[in-house]
């Protein structure tokens, strides 16, 4: 009677010992797969976010800079090298 008591007892506790890890487990798990769900939903948003970037025209802002820099640049060397008269930017400005 006693033997069966504590054989009874062991296995109770190691059960619900492995009930306990298992619930743990699962928990992690779906966490960890709740993790995974969240970096596809930030992944997913960054594409998002370059592609509408790539299609509203913001990547040809540097493009434009370049072009207003050159543009602005290219009369000031013209002048100092003496090709076109500084008047001409003078009443351009």
């Amino acid at each position: 009677m006693f033997n069966y008591f504590w054989k009874n007892f062991i296995s109770k506790l190691f059960h619900s010992w492995e009930l306990v890890l298992k619930k743990f487990y699962l928990i992690r798990l779906l966490a960890t797969m709740d993790e995974k769900k969240k970096n596809i939903k930030l992944t997913n948003q960054i594409l998002k976010k370059k592609h509408f970037y790539r299609h509203n025209g913001y990547i040809f802002i540097p493009a434009i800079i370049i072009f207003v820099v050159i543009g602005v640049l290219s009369p000031i060397e013209r002048c100092l090298q003496g090709t076109i008269n500084v008047g001409w930017i003078i009443s351009f400005s």
